[in-house]
């Protein structure tokens, strides 16, 4: 049924950019109807949100007891609570692209598409934002990559900032970004 059920997903185009699993094993999907938890052991899926917009992407909090989802319209970046089925809006933000959890639960991160060109390369670039459980933001780095990484201290974050572009190639360094002071 899993295998069925999964190559439907990729037939309809409805696969998200990355799934996400939770310590147990489940699967958090984002479909046009909502954003789902499947348990691949029983087959049972069950839909966890309902948002008005259309459903992007969605990653498990480390405890896989929360979700933090990302949907095109007003609903913008909202906290699940799984078993609840409850949701609610952390922050409005345009254009993300990536999402992740502080291992430590405190922080939601977010790549998103800048509002600006952003010295040396004069390009709307990525950025990452940290936002917290009150969604207050934080810009730490513009000119990166799409997606980043948490190290397990939650105090800092893996991600490849762009440097230069010679012609359509893009060209930088793998940097760890400190949260609290941005560096």
């Amino acid at each position: 049924f899993v295998s069925l059920l999964l190559t439907c997903l990729v037939v309809c185009s409805c696969v998200p950019i990355e799934l996400s699993t939770s310590p147990d094993g489940k699967i958090l999907i984002p479909r046009q109807e909502g954003y789902f938890v499947l348990d691949p052991a029983t087959g049972d899926a069950v839909n966890v949100y309902a948002p008005k917009g259309q459903p992007q992407f969605a990653v498990f909090s480390v405890d896989g007891k929360k979700a933090v989802t990302v949907t095109k319209g007003s609903e913008g970046v909202s906290i699940v609570d799984i078993d609840a089925k409850t949701a609610k809006k952390l922050i409005s933000v345009s254009n993300i692209t990536y999402a992740g959890w502080s291992p430590d639960a405190a922080l939601v991160s977010l790549t998103r598409m800048g509002e600006g060109k952003v010295a040396p390369l004069e390009e709307n670039m990525p950025e990452i934002l940290v936002v917290d459980a009150a969604g207050e933001k934080k810009k730490l780095a513009s000119n990166v990559s799409a997606i980043h990484r948490w190290f397990p201290d939650s105090k800092n974050i893996l991600t490849f900032q762009i440097t230069a572009k010679k012609e359509s190639k893009y060209t930088g360094n793998l940097v760890k970004l400190d949260v609290a002071g941005g560096k």
